[in-house]
């Protein structure tokens, strides 16, 4: 986690729902309401905020999605060859081999969609650091080139 040594002069900015002197690039999220330095997004399924001193982490967390995801894969479809060479009627623990296969053809449907989702998201996030840009302000900046000119020169 990259540390921030407390110099005064750098907290030239206020947040007036804080009430506080923060950094340059600090946001206040809304959802969690408290300030975010060098703020990426909000991220509903961590329920937290997304910057500079949580970012790697976020990242690992993607990568270890995509390679449970992919190992759950690779398991369901190690069990349905398996399971080819069971008979129709046999059981296999407390399920039937078809019910089974319908489980694994289930779950190989979720872990399809999740896998596309999760790839996405890195892919997304790999191209943002490679723009060096964040999230928040890409998409401000999407917003802002749908906006015409007037709005976007009342807007600063």
């Amino acid at each position: 986690m990259a540390k921030i040594d407390f110099d005064p002069k750098n907290y030239n900015f206020f947040c007036e729902v804080c009430d506080t002197h923060v950094l340059k690039n600090t946001k206040h999220c809304q959802r969690c309401n408290r300030c975010s330095y060098e703020f990426d997004h909000h991220c509903v399924w961590v329920s937290n905020d997304i910057g500079l001193h949580n970012y790697i982490d976020f990242m690992r967390m993607l990568t270890a999605v995509f390679f449970t995801v992919i190992s759950h894969f690779t398991l369901c479809v190690y069990t349905l060859a398996t399971l080819k060479n069971i008979s129709n009627e046999a059981n296999v623990g407390y399920m039937t081999r078809k019910s089974l296969e319908s489980l694994n053809w289930a779950t190989i449907a979720i872990l399809v969609i999740l896998a596309i989702l999760d790839t996405y998201l890195l892919i997304f996030h790999v191209y943002l650091i490679c723009i060096n840009t964040s999230t928040y302000k890409h998409m401000r900046r999407k917003q802002k080139r749908g906006k015409s000119r007037i709005i976007v020169e009342l807007e600063n």
